[in-house]
């Protein structure tokens, strides 16, 4: 009797992430690690003027591969939506974005900065907050 001879064929098929427009190969969720946000902002603000509030985002690495990603950044005041971006962060980069804000009330306002996008079929998000003191402006500014 003659020896039966087996093939093994692999295939190799790409795994594509929807809404995000690239495709990755062989590149699993537990590989990833977390996106990453630091938060910029002053610890002190006058009621009526504008302030700079800036959110620096970084993305993981995806393994074997060179992609970008749109990331999703709002800006919340004591948990209200003030505003949101979207920007586009190459895997493994950083990028910031910023936001203008205007204080009406004065006492202590809790500002965060939300990140959310989706890498390598993965949903990724992220938080940072920062306390700012709003305070009523001198009588001799007025």
């Amino acid at each position: 009797m003659g020896r039966k001879r087996w093939a093994v064929l692999i295939f190799v098929l790409p795994v594509v992430v929807a809404g995000v427009g690239y495709s990755v190969t062989g590149v699993s969720a537990q590989s990833l690690g977390d996106i990453d946000i630091s938060v910029d902002a002053p610890t002190e603000a006058t009621v009526g003027e504008e302030v700079r509030v800036s959110g620096e985002v970084t993305v993981p690495d995806v393994p074997r591969r060179d992609v970008s990603t749109d990331v999703t950044v709002e800006l919340r005041v004591d948990g209200r939506t003030i505003d949101t971006r979207t920007i586009t962060v190459g895997d493994g980069g950083t990028r910031s974005a910023t936001f203008d804000h205007t204080f009406e009330t004065e006492g202590t306002a809790t500002v965060e900065v939300v990140v959310t996008t989706t890498l390598a079929g993965q949903d990724l998000s992220a938080s940072a907050t920062r306390d700012i003191a709003v305070v009523q402006p001198d009588i001799g500014e007025l």
